[in-house]
């Protein structure tokens, strides 16, 4: 909404008729205000006001806490001695509110030229909003504001005059409306001091006379003074004006205002702790300065904020110092907000900031945790320079952020306490990782077993990149029965993983799941794969083949033994497969090679009447070979010449 151009003035006359009273007014006044403003625009008592002198009040009316500002002069035309004239200017609270320059008002005081000339001064005036009085005295300005403030009296060398004035009036346009209604003030010196302790003068030839004569002026002073005597809207100013509405003492909170402020217009990344400690100290009252303390905490829009929020990094200290949210400057949910609304920087600063305060949390804390924990990511979590308390406080209240942490940042304590808040298999496999890459213990080994499917899984990736320690070989096979069936999926993808993964086991026969199972599960390897690693697996499949009968697994021998024939052939076979096949064919003699005792075992499946034509077909054997694994003639007649004695094949 925009502001008017030009604010309304009401008026009034005060002089001598039979006594001095209202001799004329634009708006009509209770009579408690009436015999205020009768008798404080009577001569002050003890002033030495000559013919050619005037002198200005203000101060603020009982009933309609209407502002009066009072021009006085002398009226020696009048009958009666010390009979004064009185223009009083009648400023409502909007008014003072938006009036930018107050020094303006000066313009609008008229002494009447005498009794009958009383007619004007029951019309309302009119005072342009934007208005600009001429720049005061720096001089004056400094007396004042030093003096004010500190309730203590103006001292001057002489008598007040008009550049003091507009001194005063600079000092009074800087206040915020609600210190602008309470500042009373006269500009002459009497017997009688202001009302309600307002600024005071006093004149003295002695120039060393007064409370501050001599010493340095603080910054604060200078500060406000270079404010008061701007022709400008500084940014000062804006400060006292959105943060000093709603504090308690106004006029002994203005110093400590112009401190923060200053101090706040030197952060770059924010408020300093030690700011935020002086705002708490000063205005120790929950209702008190509440919108600087909510901007303190970031709680308001950036467009209507004037002093940066506390540092990420001194969050959490001022949180835990301050129960913010008991004392009703913030709501949960506000202070939540807050946090979520730091950049992935902040947040690092903000986390770093939890190992400085000590537990148990206050409620305030516990709350911005919450909220930084879900702002988090796995990057901003593995930075080097988040500690590590934070670090393991974050993962357990963001345990999804396991599935992707890198668990090597980890200590083994660290990783057996995550792993039981892990809420997923990835994220427990990633720490069963970290656990397999460290020497076994009691409690590794323990968790391991809890876990054997998922670590068997990473036990092979483990061992295919070389880093699984020493220690953890012999311990999968104890958990067959807990790892498979549902294991064999994760031996698929590679023979090199399929023969390691069988390596961990042992290479189980009984109890193991039907060849069937496991040709289905590893999926079909390619017809030309001559690896050591595949001649290990189909070694196994081999062994399983004769587990569950020749009859029942034709289709698995047709791929697995024309590979495992030509590495036997070949002598390409792995060790490992070498040992299953020589624990698995039957034999009788160590003339036999692997190769006549894998066509025995197709020569006793013939001769029960199992069709092995789809194997043999495969196989690329010699006659001799056909005729003897087809044959029906006796096996000394081959290239067997062995005996047959308690033989079962």
């Amino acid at each position: 909404m925009s502001l008017p151009e030009n604010l309304e003035v009401e008026q009034a006359l005060y002089g001598y008729s039979e006594g001095h009273r209202q001799l004329a007014s634009s708006i009509n006044l209770p009579s408690k205000d009436v015999y205020e403003l009768s008798m404080r625009s009577d001569l002050t008592p003890g002033a030495n006001l000559s013919e050619t002198k005037s002198y200005i009040s203000g101060f603020q009316l009982p009933e309609t806490r209407l502002y009066a500002l009072i021009k006085t002069w002398p009226a020696p035309e009048m009958p009666r001695p010390g009979c004064v004239w009185s223009h009083v200017l009648l400023l409502s609270r909007s008014f003072l509110s938006k009036q930018v320059n107050l020094g303006v008002l000066e313009g609008l005081f008229r002494r009447p030229a005498g009794p009958v000339d009383v007619d004007t001064y029951n019309l309302t005036l009119k005072v342009r909003r934007m208005a600009k009085s001429p720049a005061s005295s720096r001089e004056y300005a400094t007396k004042i504001i030093s003096s004010y403030y500190r309730n203590e009296p103006v001292v001057l060398n002489d008598t007040p005059n008009e550049a003091f004035e507009r001194a005063v009036f600079d000092v009074w346009s800087q206040q915020w409306p609600r210190l602008r209604s309470e500042f009373s003030f006269r500009t002459v010196q009497s017997s009688e001091s202001v009302r309600d302790k307002g600024l005071t003068l006093k004149v003295s030839l002695n120039a060393r006379e007064g409370a501050g004569a001599g010493r340095p002026e603080q910054a604060w002073v200078e500060a406000a003074v270079k404010d008061a005597t701007s022709q400008t809207i500084t940014s000062l100013r804006r400060f006292l004006w959105r943060y000093g509405k709603d504090v308690a003492a106004p006029r002994r909170s203005f110093p400590h205002l112009v401190e923060i402020h200053e101090a706040s217009s030197q952060a770059r990344s924010g408020i300093a702790f030690a700011v935020a400690e002086q705002v708490l100290a000063q205005f120790p009252k929950a209702s008190d300065a509440l919108t600087l303390k909510r901007d303190l905490l970031g709680v308001s829009l950036p467009a209507l904020a004037i002093m940066p929020r506390a540092r990420p990094s001194d969050m959490f200290r001022l949180l835990a110092k301050w129960h913010a949210i008991d004392e009703g400057v913030v709501e949960a949910d506000q202070l939540s907000r807050v946090v979520a609304s730091f950049d992935k920087h902040d947040l690092i600063a903000m986390a770093q900031g939890l190992n400085e305060i000590e537990q148990p949390f206050s409620r305030e804390v516990e709350i911005a945790m919450d909220a930084l924990v879900a702002m988090l990511d796995v990057d901003v979590v593995e930075a080097t320079n988040l500690c590590q308390p934070i670090k393991l406080k974050v993962l357990k209240r963001r345990p999804d952020l396991l599935e992707t942490f890198d668990v090597k940042l980890l200590t083994p304590p660290e990783v057996l306490d995550l792993i039981s808040v892990a809420s997923s298999s990835k994220a427990i496999s990633n720490l069963l990782r970290r656990i397999l890459s460290l020497p076994p213990s009691q409690k590794a080994s323990a968790t391991v077993a809890e876990h054997a499917e998922l670590a068997f899984g990473q036990a092979i990736n483990l061992s295919i990149s070389g880093d699984l320690a020493e220690g953890w070989e012999g311990m999968f096979e104890q958990f067959v029965g807990d790892i498979l069936p549902h294991g064999i999926a994760t031996l698929a993808g590679g023979s090199d993983r399929a023969a390691l993964g069988l390596s961990l086991l042992d290479f189980p026969i009984h109890g193991s799941p039907s060849a069937a199972v496991w040709d289905k599960g590893l999926g079909d390897a390619a017809n030309d794969d001559r690896s050591q690693d595949r001649s290990t697996v189909d070694a196994y499949l081999l062994g399983l083949c004769l587990r569950d009968g020749v009859a029942q697994t034709i289709p698995i021998l047709a791929k697995t033994l024309p590979r495992l024939r030509y590495m036997a052939v070949h002598n390409m076979l792995s060790s490992g497969a070498r040992a299953l096949l020589e624990r698995h064919l039957p034999s009788i003699g160590e003339r036999w090679d692997l190769n006549k005792r894998m066509l025995k075992v197709l020569r006793k499946a013939n001769r029960d009447a199992i069709d092995v034509s789809s194997v043999v077909s495969q196989l690329s054997l010699t006659d001799e070979e056909l005729s003897y694994v087809f044959g029906d003639d006796d096996e000394k007649n081959h290239f067997f010449p062995l005996p047959r004695l308690f033989w079962p094949w």
